[in-house]
């Protein structure tokens, strides 16, 4: 059948994910991105506000908006309220993808951008995802000229969304970002080639990796 292509954009806090989610926009394909969806489903859903502030305490927003700083603190300290605040808030976050996917033209991709795609099990809900990868001493390094968090900040992000050797081989296409933008650029252009004409074929109306699990005869 004849739908959008839907595409997982993956990898560790500042591996490049952000990097190459930016370059498709210019290449106009749509990316969303699932921070800034989840933050507005917390922020608008009375019903979500309200469940927040019994999980964790009225502190959560703060001039009524989220208070990430406040919420990420809680969350990497604390793994069973980070589960809780995912059952509420996820499934909201997916009908908000899905109603994307349905509305974008036949042959098009849209992008979603998430750090936690594996290890939520998210990635089912794509037919191609795509891993970005770097070391962890790239991104603290790159982190120390950026200044974007503090170091601890960094290693505890680094510590929730630790990526195994697996998880690489679950990622239909992995982008190393070990060297320059432009070689970084490259790899990507490559890839996006590919995708699209993908994209411009039929495509099963279940996304593809559920597909393809469904079909693996073991």
């Amino acid at each position: 059948m004849k739908r959008a292509l839907r595409l997982g954009i993956t990898g560790k806090i500042a591996s490049g994910k952000t990097l190459l989610s930016q370059w498709l926009r210019e290449q106009d394909i749509t990316v969303l991105d699932a921070d800034t969806i989840a933050k507005e489903v917390m922020e608008e859903n009375a019903e979500v506000r309200s469940e927040l502030i019994t999980l964790f305490s009225p502190a959560v927003f703060a001039d009524n908006k989220l208070d990430t700083k406040y919420l990420a603190g809680e969350l990497f300290n604390n793994s069973e309220k980070r589960l809780a605040v995912e059952a509420i808030v996820h499934p909201l976050v997916i009908e908000a993808f899905d109603r994307a996917f349905q509305e974008a033209p036949a042959g098009s991709v849209v992008g979603v951008e998430s750090a936690l795609m594996f290890q939520t099990g998210f990635d089912d809900d794509f037919d191609i995802v795509i891993l970005v990868t770097a070391s962890d001493d790239q991104i603290i390094e790159r982190n120390h000229t950026s200044k974007r968090f503090t170091e601890t900040d960094l290693r505890s992000r680094l510590v929730i969304q630790d990526f195994s050797k697996e998880m690489e081989d679950w990622a239909d296409f992995v982008i190393e970002n070990s060297g320059t933008k432009e070689a970084f650029v490259s790899r990507a252009s490559t890839i996006i080639d590919i995708i699209k004409i993908i994209a411009s074929g039929d495509l099963p109306e279940d996304p593809m990796r559920v597909f393809e699990e469904e079909s693996d005869p073991q």
